[in-house]
């Protein structure tokens, strides 16, 4: 029986939903960099929809160009550094491909957490709480994904992976503050 083949974006895909359903794993996507430029550029454009959500208070002018490509460096920088650590360098397509296709599906889901958590954060009653709910808890899911893809990709221990996990998220997070921070001259200079 002749069964169409299906395109690698919609294996990839399925493989991904598997992913997120903790039934497949990094290794059961192809190793192709074709698929590997499609998902860093959807991560690009979800990063970009990201900081373009309206907020009810103006934000600073930002960089967005600047503050992507940091996040995604230092993403790619840490994944690599991980895999030759582990011995596995060559699961780099297919680790980076799992982590952020996985964030592409989940994208709305990301996309609406975040616009709950900025317009409602401070809002007195429920919606502010549910909105920190939401939040957690894709937060966490996706935190749950990337350990164990991290753990497949490594073949390290799971405390292990939580805490490249962690440090990953903590060096990104510190990248963009010290983008953003006053150089120590401007905060003590005189008004």
């Amino acid at each position: 029986m002749n069964v169409p083949s299906r395109s690698p974006f919609s294996e990839a895909l399925q493989v991904c939903i598997g992913i997120l359903r903790l039934r497949n794993g990094p290794e059961d996507l192809p190793a192709s960099s074709l698929l590997l430029w499609a998902v860093l550029a959807g991560s690009v454009l979800l990063r970009l929809a990201m900081y373009s959500l309206p907020a009810p208070e103006p934000t600073p002018d930002q960089n967005l160009a600047l503050i992507i490509a940091l996040e995604l460096g230092i993403h790619l920088a840490c994944v690599m550094v991980a895999l030759r650590a582990a011995g596995t360098p060559e699961r780099f397509p297919q680790t980076v491909t799992a982590l952020l296709g996985c964030q592409l599906v989940l994208a709305p889901a990301l996309l609406g957490g975040r616009w709950l958590l900025i317009n409602y954060y401070q809002s007195p009653g429920g919606m502010g709480a549910l909105s920190q709910l939401i939040f957690v808890a894709i937060s966490v899911w996706l935190l749950i994904v990337t350990v164990r893809i991290l753990r497949s990709a490594t073949e390290w221990p799971t405390f292990a992976c939580v805490m490249l996990a962690l440090g990953i998220e903590m060096l990104m997070t510190l990248g963009a503050l010290m983008l953003y921070s006053p150089p120590p001259d401007a905060a003590l200079a005189p008004a």
